[in-house]
């Protein structure tokens, strides 16, 4: 009986592993015909100097253009998967800086043909870019899966050319959930895998194990610079609205509320006097733009966007960031304590306008033993005070902490004092809001 069982068992687990191997097959059988192999030249150039002349250095560039520059060239290489057709013109997903400023663009398919690719658009803040070209066979189109139903402990499969194997595919599961970048300011909650990914696999896709595409491998984290199971992928649930935008205009909008916020740490729900939890802290507003206009201050405390929590920082800008210019987004907040809800219409980010701004107040403070120090100034803020200065009062309301200098700052009139403690001296100074 016992020896029953024991083979049993191992046909049991045998199987298993079988199916396991059979089910990958399928997926890559279906998916790796819409993947894409990315070639790109990069070229600089530099103006020769007059009198300069390279004929016998044996290190100088290849060529010397007719405008008398120096061109460095340099070849990269990427991935991509097929998003979308539209006749004999097939559009890749893949990274900006993959494809970004490069002067040439060479798709690889995966029957070994090949074809010239163009830009139709990239967007930035995402790391991401659109490029189609023209093919008159029929390629497969990826199905882009849903990213919020994965699960920490899900298979996933990877494919890409990691440095330059073109067409491979690796497999492991979804080890995070909702990661940051700290190193850049790319907007995303990324997906992190422990499936092998390389430089090279940046705009391949990453697949569920129904075959459908639910992120875009974007980074790693290495000491190195190759793989140590620290993969990271854009959700699909992110994208969707980036590839609608780059195939109908070839840019993407996005939602501006005209504020600087901070982080919800627990030392600042306490001098603020509020429930401690997630959420996000108005540092300063922009005169003017819609936070300001429809109003919301300086020192609201920011908990739920639409009816649902907001985790920290990050997710508050990620979460503004997805909605579109003219939405009317319901925000709810602490003030002085008090629960509160303002209904805000947001308009277009516009980052070209950003030098011109000003802010209200401008500064970021922290609570000290009942003080409240300066610890940031913004450019072009409105308040003229110091980093390290110690605020004493406002309009001759004492302040102690970061609830009292919220609520002196948010009952000013046009003209205002301020005294703060700067070295040794104590400043008092007359400024107009």
């Amino acid at each position: 009986m016992k020896r029953f069982l024991f083979v049993s068992l191992f046909f049991l687990i045998l199987s298993a592993f079988s199916f396991g191997g059979s089910s990958c097959r399928k997926i890559v059988d279906r998916v790796q015909p819409s993947t894409v192999s990315i070639e790109i030249l990069d070229v600089t150039r530099q103006k020769v100097p007059d009198g300069w002349d390279f004929s016998y250095d044996p290190f100088a560039p290849s060529k010397i253009n007719k405008d008398n520059e120096l061109e460095f060239r340099e070849d990269g290489i990427g991935s991509g998967v097929i998003v979308s057709r539209d006749g004999n013109k097939y559009f890749v997903l893949t990274n900006d800086h993959v494809v970004n400023g490069s002067e040439s663009i060479l798709i690889k398919l995966y029957d070994g043909s090949s074809a010239s690719g163009t830009i139709v658009g990239t967007d930035p803040k995402t790391d991401m870019a659109l490029v189609y070209f023209e093919s008159a066979l029929s390629l497969p189109v990826a199905r882009l899966g849903d990213s919020d139903r994965l699960h920490v402990g899900d298979r996933v499969l990877s494919f890409g050319s990691p440095l330059g194997y073109d067409f491979s595919v690796s497999a492991g599961i979804v080890s995070a959930l909702g990661r940051q970048n700290a190193y850049s300011d790319i907007r995303s909650d990324f997906i992190q895998t422990d499936a092998a990914v390389n430089q090279g696999n940046s705009g391949g896709p990453l697949v569920d194990m129904r075959g459908r595409v639910v992120g875009i491998n974007t980074w790693i984290a290495s000491p190195s610079g190759g793989n140590v199971g620290l993969g990271f992928a854009v959700p699909s649930n992110n994208i969707k609205k980036i590839i609608s935008q780059l195939l109908t205009s070839g840019t993407v909008s996005y939602g501006w509320l005209g504020v600087i916020s901070g982080e919800m740490l627990p030392e600042t729900c306490s001098d603020m006097g509020i429930p401690v939890g997630g959420g996000t802290c108005i540092l300063s507003t922009i005169p003017g733009e819609p936070a300001d206009v429809q109003g919301l201050m300086p020192g609201d405390c920011i908990t739920e966007i639409n009816g649902k929590p907001v985790l920290d920082y990050d997710d508050f800008v990620l979460r503004i960031g997805q909605l579109d210019p003219g939405d009317t987004v319901a925000i709810r907040f602490y003030r002085d304590g008090a629960l509160m809800e303002r209904n805000i219409t947001l308009t277009l980010a516009d980052d070209s306008r950003i030098p011109e701004f000003t802010y209200w107040p401008g500064i970021s403070v922290m609570a000290l033993e009942e003080k409240v120090v300066v610890a940031m100034v913004e450019n072009n803020a409105v308040m003229h005070v110091h980093p390290g200065d110690i605020i004493v009062s406002i309009d001759g309301k004492e302040i102690r902490s970061l609830r009292d200098f919220y609520s002196a700052l948010n009952g000013l009139q046009d003209l205002f004092e301020i005294s703060v403690i700067r070295g040794e001296n104590t400043i008092s100074e007359v400024m107009k809001k």
